[in-house]
């Protein structure tokens, strides 16, 4: 069978909203997938992917649930790993 080539016309208003659509959505796939290959969280990541507040994300941490990392020259600011809180999801103990 023969390859044919097929002509389809459409408005132009209809095109751009086309492309705007693809547009959008390829940029929601891919904030999507970067967001899954984040393994690096804030706090305030955290709490939110674990749907809690400031106060229970202070108590988990002093009670080493979760454990944060303050590496040297950032400042003093805290990071955890979404694969430890993933870890602890799986467990069981969050």
């Amino acid at each position: 069978m023969k390859n044919k080539n097929i002509e389809i016309l459409i408005p132009i208003e209809e095109w751009y909203e086309l492309k705007a659509l693809a547009k959008e959505t390829r940029d929601m796939v891919s904030g999507l997938v970067e967001e899954k290959k984040k393994e690096v969280l804030s706090p305030k990541e955290v709490c939110a992917m674990l749907r809690i507040g400031r106060s229970t994300y202070q108590r988990y941490v002093q009670k080493g649930v979760i454990k944060e990392n303050h590496p040297a020259g950032n400042g003093g600011k805290a990071y955890i790993l979404k694969s430890e809180i993933e870890n602890l999801i799986m467990e069981g103990e969050l």
